[in-house]
Order: structure tokens, then sequence, then C-alpha cells
């Protein structure tokens, strides 16, 4: 009976879930380096008891983009956008956008797993940049915008685009091995957002502009 029921609620509130590798591209002075990271979005229909409630519900899965430029981490395209990092819904709607779906129609719901193609984003759409001068430090983090050049160990950085490709690749696990703080007790990523000036809090989650699991 159990069993049955819990079926019976999957069929009535399915979970579709999608991937894209976002790749973002920068140029060191004129070379261009490369970075990407491979992203699960997950669309599930839940039950409305409350005029409230979204019918729609979302959740993330994947890391942020890290383009190695010294030998660390670093240029972060962060999960979030804004210029204080305050969309955190940026992962996303990325892809819903692209295509004009409205999901809250369960034939633009069932779409999602077919989707296919890449495109560029427009830098009105881009992540929040982050650059750790000292990639072993998360205070030394800054917020740089993507239109303007910046510095990194005297070298002249900008970026040069951001790209979205769908894809059946495996998500991105690999966050520990670019920032070797990540572990640290003292919440080090809430640490990076403040040494940034990006938003924190109740609205956003400091580790979730990272990584979502």
């Amino acid at each position: 009976m159990v069993v049955a029921c819990v079926v019976l609620f999957k069929l009535k509130y399915p979970t579709y879930a999608y991937r894209y590798r976002m790749t973002v591209n920068v140029v060191v002075d004129g070379q261009v380096h490369s970075g990407s990271s491979v992203i699960e979005a997950r669309v599930s229909k839940q039950p409305v008891f409350l005029g409230t409630v979204n019918p729609i519900e979302h959740s993330v899965l994947g890391e942020a983009v890290f383009v190695d430029v010294v030998g660390g981490p670093s240029i972060v395209a962060l999960l979030t956008s804004g210029v204080a990092g305050q969309n955190a819904d940026f992962p996303s709607r990325i892809v819903p956008s692209h295509f004009k779906l409205d999901l809250l129609k369960g034939t633009a719901l069932a779409r999602l797993p077919d989707l296919s193609g890449s495109w560029d984003l427009s830098s009105a759409e881009f992540p929040t940049f982050v650059v750790f001068d000292r990639p072993g430090d998360p205070s030394s983090s800054r917020i740089v915008r993507p239109d303007e050049t910046f510095q990194i160990s005297g070298r002249s950085v900008r970026i040069a685009g951001v790209r979205v490709e769908m894809t059946t690749d495996q998500i991105t696990h690999s966050i520990e091995s670019k920032l070797g703080w990540w572990k640290n007790s003292g919440r080090p990523a809430l640490i990076a957002l403040q040494a940034a000036g990006l938003k924190t809090g109740a609205s956003i989650d400091a580790e979730f502009v990272f990584k979502r699991n």
C-alpha cells in the first residue's frame, strides 16, 4: 500500500532533470584561458496546500566555474548572479530562460531532459565573478565586473565570454582541489563572500555560491 502511494505520488508530482556545461573564457595578456563545470538542475512538481506555495520546486547540483590563470583558482564564476551576488536562482533559470519555457506548464517540464544545443550568455546574464589574489586565502577575494579589465599578479585580465552547452556528462566534483581552504573550520566560504562585499545571510547561503549538493 505504501509503495503504491509513493508510485502514485511520483506519477502525479514528477521530477525532471537536465545537465549543462558552463564554460568561462578569460583573456590574460592576450592569451585565452578557459574553465568549465557541469551542473545538474532539477525541477519538481509539488502539491499546493496553501496559496503561497510554489507549485514548482527547483534544486541544483554542481560547482562554480574555476579558471586557472597563475597556477591557482584565480577567477571564479559563482553559482549566483548580480552585482552583489544577490540572484541565487541563477543556475536554475539559465536554461528555461534561453528556451523560453514556462515551467508551470506540464509540457514544458517534460521537454527539459531532451533539450540540446549551446549558446553564449549576454553580459547581462553573466554569473558573479570573484578573484582570489592569494588562492590559499579566502579573505583575499574581490569582486570583478565582467566589463572591466583587471589585474592578477601584474597581468591584464578580462572576461571574454560565458558559454552554456546542454550535456549528459558527469557533474563536476573538484572544489576541494581548487580551493584548498574549502574544508577548513570557521566557514571560509562566508569569509570569502564578505571580503568581496557580496550578499550573505538568509537570502543566500555562502557555501551554496561555490557548491550545491
